[in-house]
């Protein structure tokens, strides 16, 4: 295959232009969900599906609605789903103010695009307390599901949209997986939220970056050239 330096080009800016931002809107004033997503979603979508992945995911996680062999599953929630995420958050608060606590209300609040993304780890061999194995297939499986956020987050880049990963939050609690449809044998690995275009701009939102990104260093701190000859 020939080289294609412009297309070279074009990875090599969307990878670099990819950064935190979190959109943080109102619980009283949430962003407008009028914008038609499923086209968009849809493509992130599809980018995602080619991550690469060394080991398909165990039978048993096959046997359900979503049946594929990617060691991964994504819940896509639109605008309108997070409003009414929202809401339900702010329902159950009333019993248990820790439902708004932190940013991921704020930020359900002005998504455009949720992806609730999980990876599927193997059955544990023996009864345990840990929430998986730590060993070198739950790795590759963490590895390939990983590849999969990161192509969602190119493609809504190469978008200008803005975009975050977030750890989880309270979407890591029992009550989100069975209102979203999660199977318990699925562990999150991050909440993937997509903001409007338009949101950088608005007065009525607070835009936070990512704390990390000008302090990794240069390629001398975490790189190194072996010689063997």
């Amino acid at each position: 295959m020939k080289q294609n330096p412009k297309a070279f080009e074009t990875v090599q800016g969307i990878i670099k232009e990819r950064k935190t931002e979190k959109i943080l809107a109102s619980l009283d004033a949430p962003l407008k969900a009028d914008h038609n997503l499923a086209k968009l979603a849809q493509e992130l979508l599809e980018l995602a599906a080619w991550a690469p992945f060394h080991k398909p995911a165990h039978e048993s996680h096959r046997q359900a609605e979503l049946n594929s062999v990617v060691p991964w599953r994504i819940y896509v929630l639109e605008a309108k789903d997070c409003r009414s995420l929202l809401e339900t958050l702010k329902s159950w608060a009333k019993d248990d103010p820790k439902w708004l606590d932190g940013k991921i209300p704020s930020l359900i609040a002005a998504a455009d695009l949720l992806f609730q993304v999980t990876w599927l780890p193997n059955p544990a061999k023996a009864e345990s307390e840990t929430l998986f194995e730590g060993d070198k297939d739950n790795m590759e499986l963490i590895a390939a599901a990983s590849s999969a956020v990161q192509n969602l987050l190119l493609g809504a880049t190469a978008r200008n949209l803005p975009n975050y990963w977030a750890s989880g939050g309270q979407l890591l609690r029992p009550e989100i997986f069975d209102y979203l449809g999660i199977a318990k044998e699925e562990i999150v690995l991050g909440s993937i939220f997509v903001f409007p275009e338009e949101s950088r701009t608005l007065g009525s939102v607070k835009v936070a970056t990512g704390a990390w990104r000008d302090k990794r260093g240069e390629l001398k701190d975490w790189s190194k050239k072996v010689n063997l000859s």
